[in-house]
Parts: structure tokens; sequence; C-alpha cells
């Protein structure tokens, strides 16, 4: 990696931390806030289909789109519970597929 790409990435870390320290705030005061990435978005469709599911879970208080990259969505969700709750219900619900090999939560939605 030359100077340029460090730079380049240290600015783009820099910019995710602070868009996650605005977004909790703007979030309220939830017990938990979890970031999670959902691949395989490949239409409009798709994109209402993944917020709509994640909305109606009961843990999840607030749904927000960080960012859409290609076919990626990072999403930012308040949680009035614990994460392992909401892991349970996405394994349950079958929608979204986790991706065990991810170091961050990733998920994959899956066709209807």
């Amino acid at each position: 990696m030359n100077a340029s790409e460090a730079l380049a990435e240290g600015l783009h870390l820099a910019a995710d931390r602070l868009a996650l320290r605005l977004a909790v705030r703007a979030l309220g005061a939830a017990e938990q806030v979890e970031r999670i990435r959902v691949r395989d978005v490949l239409s409009l469709d798709d994109y209402a289909r993944v917020l709509d599911y994640l909305a109606k879970l009961t843990p999840v208080r607030d749904v927000e789109v960080l960012a859409v990259e290609g076919n990626d969505l990072d999403l930012l969700l308040a949680l009035d519970g614990e994460r392992q709750t909401l892991e349970r219900l996405l394994d349950i619900g079958r929608v979204l597929e986790r991706d065990a090999a991810a170091p961050e939560p990733v998920y994959r939605l899956t066709p209807r």
C-alpha cells in the first residue's frame, strides 16, 4: 500500500467512526446499537424488503442506512434488547443468512 492509499484508507476509517458516532446520537438512547452489512440487495424491491423486515423485528427500534455500495447495504440498528436476540430472530426468519466467515456481522439476502 502506498502513502496515498494509506491516507485514503485512514480518512475512510475516520469518516466511518464519525458517522457511527453521529448516527448513535441521532438514534437516541437505545440499549444497544449494531452495525450490519447486507449483501445481495439487487433491486429496489430487495432494498425495501430488507428495511421492512428488520423494522418489523421486535428488538429493532430503528434502522438507519449508513451506505449503499454496489449490492451491499451498511445499516445501523438501534436495539431494545440484546444482539443475541436479534441474531436468533434472523436465524428463524430465514430472510437474511449470516456469513459466518466474515469478521463483522454480514448477512446475505435470501431469494424469495
